[in-house]
């Protein structure tokens, strides 16, 4: 129940952040080249993402994974497990 709360709480945040870093370091991007001004333009714009579409995801991921996670575990033999669960976080 934790990695479903805290843990997925935690991960999505950082992966915004870490989107927004990327988004900015591809060339078309035409900000400042002082690093405290970058890391603070990533830092807001990371804020404002997960403000933006972190309760979004969160509802989301509630709404499939318990799902999936209860198929794996009462259908899907062992040996297929991590397979199924990597099947379904592509779809």
């Amino acid at each position: 129940a934790v990695d479903q709360t805290v843990g997925a709480t935690v991960i999505t945040a950082g992966f915004f952040y870490a989107f927004e870093l990327a988004q900015r370091m591809i060339p078309p991007y035409s900000g400042s080249t002082n690093v405290i001004s970058f890391l603070s333009t990533v830092l807001e714009a990371g804020w404002s993402c997960t403000l933006k579409n972190l309760w979004t995801t969160l509802v989301v991921n509630w709404y499939c994974w318990p799902i999936i996670n209860f198929v794996n575990f009462l259908v899907i033999p062992l040996p297929y497990r991590v397979l199924f669960s990597n099947f379904a976080s592509v779809f």
